[in-house]
């Protein structure tokens, strides 16, 4: 489902705790994902609106760093509570970096959209809002791995990223709800394959 794969990437943030791997997913890069949706001539004005904020905020980029961070997360719980803490201390503060700097780019590239309809515009604001919501997030969670909190972190983490992931999926029902029943119909059909 593509809706599930944005909110994966452009819902940034979602750390999910399952069999024992940590899937952690953050929305910074620049270039088109496996996951983005086009929008496409045929369709009405609210569609292509709506379809080019997602695309802006479903990067490859996006999907390069979720992997290291999972791959560093998934590491550090590979080698225990303690060395496990370490490695998280040692290694995020470049991955960090590199994030940060993503989100920035991204979020600017959102911001720089061209939409020409209400639908478009609050849905554009609502994802700024989200890539913002989530470098806080982000920078809470290195914070407390800075501070040797690193497992309590990535509780926090987890936590606070399902409520970010519900948030967005209410937000961007909410910013198409005043569009037509057809164009909803449309962009539906399109975020969910």
């Amino acid at each position: 489902m593509k809706v599930l794969a944005f909110l994966m990437l452009a819902g940034g943030a979602c750390l999910l705790l399952a069999t024992g791997n940590f899937h952690l997913s953050f929305n910074t890069g620049s270039d088109p994902g496996p996951n983005a949706v086009a929008a496409t001539s045929t369709q009405g004005p609210v569609v292509r609106d709506v379809l080019a904020v997602v695309d802006a905020a479903t990067t490859a980029d996006a999907a390069r760093d979720t992997q290291a961070l999972q791959g560093l997360i998934g590491r550090a719980h590979s080698a225990g509570i303690g060395g496990g803490a370490i490695l998280l201390e040692r290694q995020l503060p470049a991955l960090q970096s590199r994030i940060e700097r993503d989100v920035s780019r991204i979020r600017g590239e959102v911001r720089d959209v061209d939409v020409t309809t209400r639908a478009g515009h609050e849905c554009r604001l609502r994802t700024v809002e989200l890539l913002t919501r989530q470098r806080e997030l982000f920078r809470s969670f290195a914070a407390e791995v800075a501070n040797h909190q690193a497992w309590a972190a990535v509780s926090h983490m987890q936590a606070a990223s399902d409520v970010l992931n519900r948030w967005y999926a209410n937000q961007l029902d909410s910013c198409t709800s005043t569009a037509t029943p057809a164009d909803r119909s449309a962009i539906k059909a399109a975020l969910h394959g």
